[in-house]
């Protein structure tokens, strides 16, 4: 039997994920949850999800956000915000989250903009591994901008790696980075 739930629905699991939204679609025999409404989920100390629409296993391991993502990880208290146009796949078993189309990343660092945006992370901590960013890939930092085609950023070393043809343009003070 397949259940539609309406109207304030909110799910918590052992993992400490909440999950609200306006309607949900469960199909009970495949263990599947969906909905197309905006839909946000949570972790404390760790994310923070905003998205439309979302396709995910019960237990919330695998999740597909399916369009205008906003993300909010909580990494060493910072604060990282990636949005995208969508869709994201998580896959929590994994530690691993793909987002893709016009992914922007920001932090106290700096921005970073790309087709495509790839962050492992260790499943228990929530930290973050690594983030492989793939496509026109701009990074701006303060009054330097930098061009390459795939960046990798360490997060246990906090620094970035740039490959593919980088360039680095750098502007007078006072001029803010390029616009993507």
């Amino acid at each position: 039997m397949d259940v539609h739930l309406r109207e304030n629905v909110r799910i918590h699991n052992d993992k400490g994920i909440k999950l609200n939204t306006d309607s949900l679609n469960w199909q009970q025999k495949s263990n599947t949850i969906s909905t197309n409404d905006k839909v946000e989920v949570s972790k404390k100390d760790s994310v923070d999800i905003k998205a439309k629409g979302l396709d995910a296993d019960t237990k919330l391991n695998q999740v597909s956000f399916k369009q205008d993502v906003k993300v909010a990880l909580f990494d060493n208290k910072n604060v990282i915000k990636i949005n995208c146009a969508g869709p994201l796949e998580i896959d929590y078993n994994k530690g691993k989250a793909v987002f893709n189309n016009n992914v922007v990343v920001d932090n106290v660092q700096g921005k970073m903009f790309a087709h495509k945006v790839t962050v492992y992370f260790d499943s228990k901590t929530s930290s973050i591994i690594k983030v492989v960013a793939e496509g026109d890939v701009k990074v701006v930092r303060d009054y330097n901008v930098t061009f390459a085609d795939r960046a990798v950023y360490y997060g246990k070393d906090n620094k970035i790696v740039l490959k593919g043809r980088p360039r680095l343009v750098i502007l007078p003070q006072g001029k803010p980075g390029l616009s993507r």
